[in-house]
């Protein structure tokens, strides 16, 4: 009898799991494409690529996450889960964190690139981008990149589900956010073998559905952020 209990459990939780996949998974589009030429790692070979697909129309992350050796979420089936939030910030340096499962493993990879040393190393440089001197500009930029990593539990991944879920992230639109000079731009990727999603925002509202993604996020990366920089 326990064991028939124990089995109808695990049946339920099974199918919970399985229903909640199939949900995210109503919410992800292929953007699959063998035309954008990459290297092994999944990064464009051309630094005008947009790291969005072109139909999304968002290209204002593609720069930096160039020169910072990011790779393309969208463009081919990926054996992992991840997560990826860029944070491009007016006044502070720019962050990008993936979120990522592989099998059993769940890393969280952080990266935040110096401005003010970067500008002080590159100010020559940035007088004449020609292609020697841009690819100069690109080796300072990530010298410049300061790279850390940590584990997270299943757990704490579960949870980041949880949170995507419980603010309808699936369902957000992408975006198409206009900008300004005092504010920051968020991009909040996801990327499975099942497909892909991206969302954009401008400085979301501290009560904003998004904001509380985001958050969490900086929270389960361990970043120390003063209060005043986190807008």
């Amino acid at each position: 009898m326990k064991n028939k209990i124990l089995f109808s459990l695990f049946f339920v939780i099974f199918l919970s799991c399985e229903n909640r996949k199939k949900e995210i998974n109503k919410e992800l589009n292929i953007y699959y494409s063998d035309s954008i030429k990459v290297d092994k790692n999944n990064i464009p070979l051309d630094e005008n690529q947009s790291y969005a697909p072109e139909e999304i129309k968002i290209d204002v992350l593609s720069a930096y996450l160039f020169q910072i050796r990011e790779p393309l979420l969208f463009n081919k089936p990926s054996k992992r889960e991840i997560f990826r939030l860029t944070w491009l910030r007016s006044f502070h340096n720019p962050i990008v964190i993936n979120i990522i499962k592989k099998d059993n493993h769940y890393t969280v990879i952080r990266k935040e690139s110096k401005r003010d040393s970067i500008r002080k190393e590159a100010s020559e440089i940035l007088k004449d981008l020609s292609t020697k001197n841009k690819n100069e500009f690109f080796n300072i930029y990530r010298k410049h990149t300061y790279v850390d990593s940590k584990l997270i539990s299943k757990k704490e991944w579960l949870k980041l589900i949880d949170v995507a879920d419980s603010i309808n992230f699936w369902n957000m639109e992408a975006g198409n956010e206009i900008g300004g000079f005092d504010g920051s731009m968020i991009y909040l990727e996801y990327s499975s073998n099942q497909g892909y999603k991206i969302v954009e925002k401008w400085s979301p509202e501290e009560e904003s559905l998004f904001y509380k993604i985001f958050s969490h996020i900086i929270e389960l990366s361990d970043l120390k952020i003063p209060k005043d920089e986190i807008y």
